[in-house]
């Protein structure tokens, strides 16, 4: 699909949000957002993972895929492709969050969220199916925030989605290799 396809179909839904928005709605999106910013829930939910001794090895492969995904799209992808977020590139969207101050290109609060969802399912469904439809609630609705508060383009979320889900594959790979090389004698 050409890039100038992907960069019109951002723009029509960015501006195409807009006529969804509600006064009743905007709170309970700003709020999400705000749970997932710095992905402090995450954080706090690995950190838990990781005090509890019954949880630790759970908690440092999911804290590893966060640091990953943090290295993948925050240090290195958000500065090599510099994607203005939607309210500098179009001057009909009005923000109703103070303006991030990094690219929009990927969503860092999506990445986190997909990273961190997709590894506590891993290690969750077969213990508790209702603590991962939380977790998973809660990261689609911080991914869905961040469109709805327009300060994504669709495209930047899915990217996140993508590198959260690579970050998650790539850990479990290094730690499943770290778990074998334990079993030898």
């Amino acid at each position: 699909m050409p890039l100038e396809t992907i960069v019109a179909f951002d723009r029509y839904c960015i501006l195409s949000v807009s006529a969804f928005q509600s006064p009743w709605l905007d709170p309970g999106m700003i709020a999400l957002t705000k749970v997932g910013d710095m992905g402090a829930v995450w954080l706090i939910g690995t950190a838990t993972l990781l005090l509890w001794q019954k949880y630790r090895y759970e908690g440092a492969v999911i804290f590893s895929g966060l640091a990953l995904n943090t290295v993948l799209g925050e240090w290195i992808l958000k500065h090599v492709f510099q994607r203005d977020r939607p309210f500098l590139d179009l001057h009909e969207v009005a923000l109703k969050i103070p303006a991030p101050i990094t690219s929009s290109f990927p969503s860092g609060h999506t990445s986190a969220s997909w990273c961190f969802a997709l590894l506590f399912t891993v290690f969750f469904w077969k213990r508790s199916r209702s603590a991962v439809i939380l977790v998973w609630t809660l990261a689609i609705g911080i991914a869905f925030s961040r469109f709805y508060l327009q300060v994504h383009y669709p495209s930047d979320i899915l990217w996140g989605m993508a590198i959260g889900t690579a970050s998650s594959i790539a850990v479990i790979y290094i730690f499943g290799k770290i778990d074998a090389s334990k079993k030898l004698p």
